[in-house]
């Protein structure tokens, strides 16, 4: 189970935060993620947790915030700016991903993330409208100093192969719950 705040002020986490790694099952990971010339602060709480616990959140026989660890619970109610009452969430999908990690292009060592929701909506019980959506995330994680030339020569050489990013002002995260959430 992933807790993230997309974008994160800096300002809202505390010590306890910036200092926490891994423990047990939870990992924390504060990154700056780019996407064209958009970029945002996010900071992630992730957590193990037991399948029959996201399978019972899902049918209704136990509350969304059960799927939640203790720690993810306190990483949001210290660190987002709203109060977040995971019992009132509507849960949406599913979508569907499937991820390459330590793919080589030239010299550049990415990860591929296709997701699709094709098929969403289409009689199989997951919603009402069309919400044929896929895409091709490709990322690379570097250090700060120099990102700025790392996603310039990885945007060139996706665009000499074929593939024209999607530099619009609306990130992929947010059109797939848009979709998600229209034909629901």
């Amino acid at each position: 189970m992933t807790a993230e705040l997309r974008p994160c002020r800096r300002s809202r986490l505390s010590e306890r935060w910036l200092r926490f790694r891994e423990q047990g099952p939870d990992s924390f990971r504060l990154a700056d993620t780019w996407s064209g010339d958009r970029r945002v602060l996010s900071a992630t709480l992730v957590s193990d947790c037991d399948r029959t616990a996201v399978e019972a959140a899902a049918s209704g026989a136990a509350s969304l915030s059960s799927v939640f660890s203790a720690r993810q619970q306190a990483f949001l109610a210290d660190c987002a700016d709203v109060r977040a009452d995971l019992d009132a969430l509507t849960l949406l999908g599913p979508v569907r991903t499937v991820s390459w990690r330590d793919v080589r292009i030239d010299h550049h060592a990415v990860v591929l993330k296709y997701g699709s929701l094709r098929g969403y909506g289409s009689g199989n019980g997951y919603g009402r409208g069309s919400g044929a959506l896929d895409w091709l995330e490709v990322s690379e994680r570097v250090a700060p100093e120099g990102a700025e030339v790392v996603q310039a020569s990885l945007t060139a050489l996706l665009e000499e192969r074929g593939l024209e990013p999607d530099l619009g002002p609306v990130a992929t995260t947010r059109r797939v719950l848009e979709t998600l959430a229209r034909d629901a």
